[in-house]
């Protein structure tokens, strides 16, 4: 807080309490970390004053040039361990940091420990189809779209983030069963959802049932429709083919491995939220949980789940 001049320390105050902008903008506009501007404004609430006062402590050992320069190594290599980047400090600014002081800069510039996410890579030729999918169909009414899926729960991953003081047990979640799990299949479309779970494996048969059950009802008063499902074997018997024909289903031609144009997979994210909020206990819990979320998720969010690919498929143009 010490190299802030009276002046600058005044601003950040009057930027914050005046014009009411975030903290994260006034670091930005100060190329400092938010850390800091907590702690110019934590010393003016405390005591009414905007100077500083004298330093206590070791000065600080990476200065805001420093820090930039910190913050890049990190973007260039977010899996780098904290050894890694004391050492690479060492050999880019010139600096001798321990470990622990890296993870001290490290979470004042805003970082925070996140699961890595895993993607399956693709070749250029799924990428190529990701493209001529996106540019043949995003001038398309996307409100005329369903999408269909089926989706498992297991209450093995009904569990929920929990909070626990260093040291302490950590939260337990308890249940009579750790195998027990539901099935779930779906169609959502705009203005519309159907949901149905079922036991065993899913078959042509079965698709076809649920689909003619479940499905074929809302199609009555509705003409020039596409349909969305993924492209497994199940889905394009010459039985299921003809059902599509019957029902003036247009099939999307949808590229492989592409969970992201199919708005369900959404749908599917929103209700394991929901689900692993009930924290069920056994089966029956598992499955009134999914029964619930699937009343319960708005009409509106899916409508916003369907509008998104469209942006997925913008990205993908763009890209």
């Amino acid at each position: 807080m010490s190299h802030f001049s009276n002046v600058e320390r005044l601003k950040i105050i009057m930027e914050r309490e005046r014009d009411g902008k975030k903290i994260e903008t006034i670091a930005r506009q100060h190329k400092c970390t938010p850390a800091a501007i907590c702690k110019i404004l934590s010393h003016y609430n405390q005591t009414g004053e905007v100077n500083g006062g004298k330093s206590t402590g070791r000065p600080k050992c990476l200065n805001n040039e420093d820090m930039g320069k910190l913050d890049e190594l990190i973007t260039n290599n977010p899996t780098a361990t904290a050894i890694v980047l004391a050492n690479d400090v060492s050999q880019v600014i010139h600096k001798r940091v321990s470990v622990r002081t890296v993870q001290k800069y490290r979470r004042d510039l805003g970082y925070r420990p996140y699961q890595q996410v895993v993607k399956k890579s693709l070749t250029l030729a799924q990428q190529q189809s990701k493209l001529l999918f996106s540019q043949k169909y995003i001038n398309t009414n996307i409100k005329k779209w369903s999408f269909t899926d089926e989706k498992l729960f297991t209450i093995q991953n009904t569990g929920t983030i929990a909070w626990a003081k260093s040291g302490s047990q950590r939260p337990t979640h308890y249940v009579d069963n750790i195998r027990a799990h539901a099935q779930i299949w779906g169609v959502v479309w705009w203005g519309g959802k159907v949901f149905r779970r079922y036991e065993g494996y899913m078959n042509s048969s079965l698709y076809q049932q649920l689909l003619t059950t479940y499905f074929a009802p809302h199609l009555s008063n509705r003409r020039h429709l596409f349909f969305y499902q993924d492209n497994i074997p199940l889905h394009k018997t010459s039985a299921m083919l003809t059902w599509f024909e019957e029902n003036r289903l247009e099939l999307i031609d949808v590229p492989a491995y592409s969970p992201e144009f199919n708005a369900i997979e959404y749908v599917w994210s929103w209700l394991k939220n929901y689900v692993q909020k009930q924290q069920p206990k056994n089966k029956v819990e598992l499955e009134q949980a999914i029964d619930n979320g699937c009343d319960a998720i708005p009409q509106a969010v899916i409508n916003r789940y369907i509008l998104h690919i469209l942006t997925v498929m913008q990205e993908v143009v763009n890209a």
